[in-house]
């Protein structure tokens, strides 16, 4: 069937429900969490880590990257087990896990401590911030998931913003150890909510997928009864959603777009030099324009549910294609830096919601916990691959090059988006009942 499009109010602002909202401020929780006291502030460590111990960025920097590999390798960890046990519960086990590791680091600080304590978080971080949070979308939100995506992906553009900050303030004055405390012991506090509070679906929950009480709770329970049973003879198991040819437009065409993201801000500071301006213009544009991230995430809730996935990560990626024209065509000038780099971060952040949607909308609500740790696995190792490709790009011929190669890749990613289908192919619950 086709993505149905929202009207009314609900395109601008979302009538989840009071269970329904819960379920969106726990998304964005675990947004804010996503990459980890530690991760999210390391730019802060570095400095202090190397004044404090003598430890350098090179010594600390590989830590990073080795735990974004474990973290897809646990795609294949959290994505069965989510299955078997349900969202509600691997996001328990990944917030308590991630919580604990980050206290291992803060009792024993050394450099193989630090190692172990990014990998062990980046592992159990998948849990919640990919696996769980976006089985939640496509089971209490089928067709209004652009909007929660939308309400639950600030978290991280507030995440990015804040705990940098607070780490920074707190640092100095109580330590690394109580620092770290603090941050693991706010993330137990949001497992224990979700303990609390949380169902895997509406229907467990007495509430109505999309909070549309236009469906019977008789009706809803029997559908939810039907599903089940689909659920049990689903043809689309991991060998078949590896045959979709949608599987790889999806996986590669997105995975494109967020790999440009962290490449445009991986070369931002350096490439802003080149065109005359002070390292401090980069790193402030950075630091300060953090807000546009918002309206991003919110802009692209309301396109996603206003004109349909697809079309919405066109557009979004037509924003950003024109932030890296704009930069090359006139970087020199610090209005143009600015209104370039807000457009692309806004653009980027709307992006960082579509993902999900996308493959809520070809595979549907109850295949998606099938298809979704299969997309996830390449969608992830196209996406790390951005700084350190867009890098060597730009050392193999200038700056204004590298964001010359974003656009071509921008443009192939639009190319595999018109080739993946709006309709929904999986879930198909009464056919051949």
């Amino acid at each position: 069937m086709e993505q149905k499009k929202v009207t009314g109010i609900s395109k601008f602002l979302p009538a989840f429900g009071v269970k329904g909202w819960g379920i969106a401020l726990m998304g964005m929780a675990f947004y804010y969490f996503y990459q980890g006291p530690l991760h999210f502030a390391i730019n802060f460590y570095y400095g202090y880590f190397e004044a404090l111990y003598g430890w350098t960025n090179s010594q600390l920097a590989a830590a990073i990257t080795i735990g974004q590999l474990v973290g897809v390798a646990g795609i294949f960890v959290w994505g069965p087990l989510n299955k078997k046990m349900g969202s509600k519960k691997v996001a328990i086990i990944g917030l308590v896990g991630g919580a604990l590791s980050t206290m291992f680091f803060a009792f024993a600080p050394s450099i193989p401590t630090f190692y172990l304590s990014v990998i062990l978080f980046c592992f159990f971080a998948v849990a919640y911030s990919q696996i769980a949070v976006a089985t939640f979308a496509a089971n209490w939100f089928p067709r209004t998931r652009g909007m929660y995506m939308g309400m639950a992906t600030m978290g991280l553009t507030i995440g990015n913003a804040t705990v940098t900050l607070v780490t920074s303030k707190m640092v100095p004055v109580y330590g690394v150890k109580v620092t770290l405390i603090m941050w693991s012991t706010l993330m137990i506090i949001v497992a224990v909510l979700v303990a609390l509070l949380a169902k895997n679906n509406p229907e467990e929950a007495g509430a109505w997928p999309d909070n549309d009480r236009t469906v019977s709770m008789e009706e809803l329970m029997a559908e939810a009864k039907a599903a089940e049973e689909y659920k049990k003879r689903s043809p689309w198991t991991v060998s078949a959603v590896l045959r979709c040819k949608y599987t790889w437009t999806i996986a590669i065409g997105w995975g494109i777009c967020m790999m440009c993201a962290g490449g445009f801000l991986g070369q931002l500071v350096p490439t802003l030099a080149s065109f005359g301006h002070d390292p401090a213009f980069g790193i402030m544009l950075l630091t300060s324009l953090w807000p546009t991230g918002i309206i991003g995430n919110w802009l692209g809730g309301v396109a996603d549910n206003s004109f349909g996935t697809r079309t919405a990560s066109i557009i979004f990626v037509c924003f950003e294609i024109a932030a890296c024209i704009g930069l090359i065509a006139a970087g020199s000038n610090p209005v143009i830096a600015t209104l370039c780099t807000g457009t692309f971060m806004a653009a980027m952040s709307a992006f960082s919601n579509v993902t999900v949607s996308m493959v809520t909308n070809v595979f549907g609500r109850q295949d998606f916990e099938n298809a979704w740790p299969v997309v996830s696995v390449p969608f992830k190792i196209i996406e790390s691959f951005g700084v350190l490709l867009i890098s060597m790009v730009a050392a193999a011929s200038s700056f204004s090059g590298s964001y010359i190669a974003m656009i071509a890749f921008l443009i192939l990613a639009i190319i595999l988006m018109l080739m993946t289908t709006t309709k929904q192919i999986g879930s198909q619950i009464h056919e051949g009942a």
